[in-house]
């Protein structure tokens, strides 16, 4: 099995739907006071309502969501 991360792009749903190998997906905002190790120009701007409709797609197609780097209040939404 394994972890990829996402930029937050809508057309990676459809890869990782594919995919069976794929179980995990991580991501985290691109603004974090935190920083979260990976290059915030690769992130993908995305507001946070848009976070929470796209860890529930994530869901749906049966793939778990790990948000590292998590900012208050992420949490609920894994």
């Amino acid at each position: 099995m394994r972890s990829v991360g996402t930029n937050w792009s809508l057309d990676l749903l459809d890869v990782f739907s594919s995919t069976p190998e794929v179980n995990e997906v991580y991501g985290s905002p691109n603004e974090n006071i935190f920083g979260n190790g990976r290059p915030s120009f690769i992130l993908g701007k995305i507001s946070r309502e848009g976070m929470k409709e796209y860890v529930k797609k994530l869901h749906d197609i049966g793939k778990i969501f790990n948000g590292r780097s998590r900012p208050s209040g992420f949490r609920s939404m894994t």
